[in-house]
């Protein structure tokens, strides 16, 4: 009896061990997902999501509604039409860790610890520090997804 109850509480600790992770790993998603950029005119000019050659909102807007699947499209054509755009690379490593894509938001992010640097969006949708760079906003995902960039400052 009493072996078939520690049994019992190991199969429970089990379950509950595999909903915390879970649970977890959908709160990390969400809490850092939701940090698309907007580029204002005051920046040098890109094809961007938004700004002057940005073409509209249309792919944060996707992301805001949860659409993600359209979101990647939206960012992957922006994205593969000015490569090396730190703002297209942003949103998109956001839309993969928002569809659980870990290792590809982390290749994404890891690119605009580079590309960012110096890039001060007209708008991140997540509290950063004032005059947060993009490279900034990309390295604090880094850091919260436990991985370490050299391109990343101290």
């Amino acid at each position: 009896m009493i072996i078939s109850n520690l049994r019992k509480q190991g199969v429970l600790m089990k379950n509950i061990s595999k909903f915390a992770a879970a649970f977890v790993a959908i709160g990390l998603a969400a809490g850092l997902g939701g940090c698309t950029t907007t580029q204002d005119d005051q920046q040098k000019p890109q094809s961007s999501e938004t700004g002057q050659t940005g073409g509209g909102t249309d792919g944060i807007a996707a992301y805001q509604a949860t659409d993600y699947n359209r979101a990647e499209k939206i960012f992957t054509a922006k994205n593969q039409a000015s490569a090396g755009n730190p703002y297209t690379q942003f949103n998109l490593a956001d839309t993969y860790l928002a569809q659980g894509r870990r290792d590809e938001a982390i290749a994404l992010y890891r690119q605009v610890a580079v590309t960012g640097h110096g890039v001060v969006p007209g708008k991140l949708y997540e509290a950063h520090k004032d005059g947060a760079t993009l490279q900034d906003a990309a390295c604090d995902h880094l850091k919260a997804l436990s991985v370490s960039d050299q391109n990343c400052p101290a």
